[in-house]
């Protein structure tokens, strides 16, 4: 019985190690994505549309930032 328990409990463990890890990658890589795309912009490349912003999350919501802000600079740059 204690076999057991310890093996499901360790099986629950690797899942949630496995799931935590997918979710940092994750985050992680759009947060690299962003912190590129917003070197870019300030280096004057405002051509290129700012990717993620269909994200539902908080990623989303900066890309989206970041995406009116080329815009802005964009126009601001055709005047």
């Amino acid at each position: 019985m204690l076999l057991r328990l310890g093996a499901i409990g360790a099986g629950i463990l690797v899942l949630m190690a496995l799931l935590s890890w997918m979710v940092a990658r994750d985050i992680l890589g759009a947060l690299d994505r962003q912190k590129n795309r917003m070197q870019r912009i300030a280096g004057g490349s405002l051509d290129e549309a700012v990717e993620e912003t269909d994200r539902g999350d908080e990623i989303g919501r900066m890309a989206e930032t970041l995406e009116m802000l080329r815009q802005t600079a964009n126009h601001g740059a055709e005047a």
